[in-house]
């Protein structure tokens, strides 16, 4: 199974679901055929209150745009709730992905995962370790790793 895929300024992106640090889910895109990282669709603010079923879009800077593409796809539906952070807003979207999971079997997207013992390739459930998202991690300027939780794949690699 492929990941799902949406256009957004002429490119082809698979969106990857993933994990921060204190459980919130993520969405970043991915060069389609390449897997290369494009952007994080979401922020992570741990003092802000969403529901388990929402995420919080960026939508301004390298991101501007993301939202209405995002809402095209099925993937988001705005809340019209916008949220301050520092000089601009990010706005509260529900996921409409009833549980967002990662495509497995698909080797272009999973080549560092390990089969399991039946021989299945992980879902990878991606987790964002940087203090920017919640995690103890300083590096790379608090944006920290991605990692599987599950299998350990690293995803900035």
């Amino acid at each position: 199974m492929q990941p799902k895929t949406i256009m957004f300024r002429g490119n082809r992106l698979a969106v990857v679901y993933g994990r921060y640090a204190n459980n919130r889910q993520a969405i970043r895109l991915v060069d389609a055929e390449t897997g290369e990282p494009y952007l994080v669709a979401t922020v992570n603010i741990p003092e802000v209150d969403i529901q388990e079923d929402e995420v919080l879009i960026k939508d301004y800077s390298e991101n501007a745009g993301i939202l209405p593409a995002l809402e095209s796809a099925g993937i988001v539906q705005s809340t019209d709730q916008l949220v301050a952070t520092g000089y601009v807003h990010v706005t509260v979207c529900k996921l409409l992905v009833a549980k967002p999971e990662q495509a497995d079997g698909d080797d272009e997207y999973e080549e560092a995962c390990a089969d399991d013992e039946d021989g299945a390739h992980c879902a990878h459930d991606w987790v964002y370790t940087g203090t920017a998202y919640g995690g103890d991690d300083e590096s790379f300027r608090g944006e920290g790793r991605v990692i599987c939780r599950l299998c350990g794949a690293d995803g900035d690699a």
